[in-house]
């Protein structure tokens, strides 16, 4: 009878105080005037940043508060749809954010590697860079200079080529692994 006279007006009673309802009623009022703090400053990249950390740091609470409306009105589904759908873009935002910054932070590491180069190879070509000479090694800083200009003692000799020559048997060897 009672329960026949009473609308569902939504609107629930406060929570005994220091019960964890209470701490995330308070933690959510701390919350909102946080976000709303960061609003109304300019909109800058500086901005925006304070913004996602905020979110991100407060992605339970957020998704708590989500629940908590849709267990008291459950015909509001979209409330807690629209706030998961929200955190997972701002998630989404932040990883392609990561990703932008250490692409930049690459480009900047290939820039400064590439000036060394450069300025190396301009060292070499006004000649204050000294390239070692190896003697009759030309080979060594010259790979286009021609094998018959090579000096005959610096070249492989028959018996050098017997030297690293050894005989295997495959049957010794396959015996061995049958140990």
């Amino acid at each position: 009878m009672y329960d026949d006279e009473m609308e569902d007006s939504g609107i629930l009673p406060p929570p005994v105080e220091g019960t964890k309802s209470d701490a995330m009623l308070k933690d959510k009022d701390v919350l909102i005037s946080n976000i709303n703090a960061i609003l109304k400053k300019d909109q800058n990249s500086e901005t925006e940043n304070e913004l996602i950390n905020l979110v991100q740091k407060q992605r339970t609470l957020l998704l708590d508060i989500a629940t908590q409306t849709y267990i008291s009105k459950p015909s509001n589904c979209k409330l807690l749809d629209s706030i998961n759908t929200l955190i997972g873009q701002l998630e989404k935002s932040v990883r392609d954010s990561r990703k932008e910054v250490q692409k930049a932070k690459e480009m900047e590491d290939n820039k400064t590697s590439f000036a060394a180069f450069v300025n190396a190879l301009n060292e070499v070509a006004n000649g204050k860079l000294v390239i070692p000479n190896y003697g009759d090694m030309g080979i060594i800083l010259d790979p286009l200079k021609p094998v018959t200009q090579l000096n005959s003692e610096t070249m492989i000799k028959a018996e050098e080529l017997a030297q690293g020559l050894i005989v295997v048997d495959s049957k010794e060897i396959e015996e061995s692994f049958d140990e």
